[in-house]
């Protein structure tokens, strides 16, 4: 998994619109059944405060708080959650809540760590099947660690559904999870486009932008064969381009472009 589609799929779900008053009540309720088996504590002490901020794809960001609890001085809720959900398909696309954790760890060795990401993972991942592999695992100083798992073919290919498990130490345990899934059964058959196509592309377009003396490569492709990006979602290719100055080749920067795997057209994709 290469580091820039490794950072698309933490990236944020997209673009904004409205969504009416009258519908506020209903989108609450749907929101707060599907947060439920997610969220420590019992569905009555979910409060759903805010769900009416449209995204893509028919998604819509909610906030929220458990039980009672409020700050003395601010009088704001303490125990409080934020979620993307997709009322389209019925799944939670993202949940976050830090006190609580969404699951508290009485152990944080790396080792329990991975297990219990997995096993949280296993749990809630809509699409986990025997093809779900750990794909990344990063760790950070400020005691974050993040594991990413997606659905492979033998071949590498992506199936388009993955997850992804942030524990945090300081918290003491799984405060964030998020998922996508394939929305189509693609088979690497339907792919008209090669790796090396698809990478000739990225690079044409992001070279035709450089200034002279910079020059764009290849870093790294990979094939997702249903992507919500692509047309009737279908298979796309995100590569990796690199950018580095000619003489030295002294890295400046990397750039993300999805590329239509059955036209070779560069696809416009919301972070």
């Amino acid at each position: 998994m290469s580091a820039a589609l490794f950072a698309f799929v933490l990236g944020a779900v997209a673009a904004q619109a409205g969504v009416g008053t009258s519908d506020r009540g209903h989108i609450a309720r749907q929101v707060g059944e599907l947060l439920a088996s997610f969220l420590p504590g019992t569905p009555a002490q979910l409060e759903v405060e805010h769900a009416a901020e449209a995204l893509a794809f028919g998604r819509v960001r909610a906030t929220g708080h458990l039980g009672t609890e409020r700050d003395p001085e601010t009088g704001q809720f303490l125990r409080r959650f934020s979620a993307v959900v997709d009322l389209d398909d019925s799944f939670v696309a993202l949940v976050s809540c830090n006190d609580p954790p969404l699951r508290a760890l009485g152990s944080l060795d790396s080792e329990t760590v991975k297990e219990e990401a997995e096993r949280f993972a296993e749990q809630h991942f809509a699409q986990w099947s025997n093809r779900t592999r750990p794909v990344k695992e990063r760790r950070k100083e400020s005691g974050t660690h993040l594991l990413a798992f997606a659905n492979l073919l033998e071949s590498g290919a992506w199936e388009g559904g993955w997850c992804t498990v942030l524990v945090d130490s300081e918290r003491g345990g799984i405060v964030s999870f998020v998922q996508e899934k394939a929305l189509r059964n693609v088979p690497e058959s339907a792919v008209r486009v090669s790796a090396q196509e698809a990478g000739e592309v990225a690079v044409a377009e992001v070279a035709a932008k450089l200034p002279p003396g910079v020059e764009a490569s290849v870093a790294q492709g990979d094939l997702i064969l249903s992507s919500r990006h692509a047309p009737d979602n279908g298979p796309v290719w995100v590569v990796a381009v690199n950018i580095a100055r000619l003489h030295g080749g002294v890295t400046l920067r990397g750039e993300t472009l999805f590329v239509d795997a059955i036209n070779a057209r560069i696809l416009p994709v919301t972070p």
